[in-house]
Parts: structure tokens; C-alpha cells; sequence
């Protein structure tokens, strides 16, 4: 038992780097002069919007960040990000 309690000690400290050195930025986020606008649950819904907001002047520019994609049993998690106009 005592070998399983070490083992298991052992692994949790190993991930422990991994974990304090991956940031928000390095998996998603916002590219640098880019917020977060809303969060979609399908691409195709993000991909519209963003492009309806850049026609109507609300920002110059846009992209969605597929957090995780949509499948056959549920949503996704798309991003739209957006580049405000000046």
C-alpha cells in the first residue's frame, strides 16, 4: 500500500511543472489588441456574427477560436474575438 501511496506522490509532483507553467494564453485566448466578445456553441453561428459585426462598422477585424469543437452528441466552444474599431 505504502508503494502505491509513494508512486502516486511521485506522478502528482511530476505534473505539478507542467501545470504551474502552461498559461490561459498558450491554449486559448485573445491575440495581442483582441478581446473576447461572446462565446459560441457552434463555428458556423461565431463565423457570422463576427463578420456581421465587421460589415456594421462595430470592429475592423475578428477571428473565432474553436476552444472545443462541436461533435454528433453536443456543442462546441467557439470565441469571437474582435479588434475594436478606432
Amino acid at each position: 500500500m505504502r508503494r502505491i501511496a509513494t508512486t502516486l506522490a511521485t506522478a502528482a509532483l511530476a505534473a505539478t511543472p507542467l501545470i504551474l507553467t502552461a498559461t490561459p494564453a498558450e491554449a486559448h485566448g485573445a491575440a495581442p489588441g483582441y478581446i473576447l466578445y461572446h462565446s459560441y456553441t457552434h463555428g458556423d453561428a461565431c463565423a457570422s456574427s463576427g463578420y456581421a459585426g465587421q460589415q456594421a462598422g462595430q470592429w475592423d477585424y475578428y477571428y473565432c477560436d474553436e476552444v472545443y469543437p462541436a461533435s454528433w452528441d453536443g456543442p462546441g466552444q467557439y470565441d469571437l474575438y474582435v479588434h475594436l474599431t478606432h
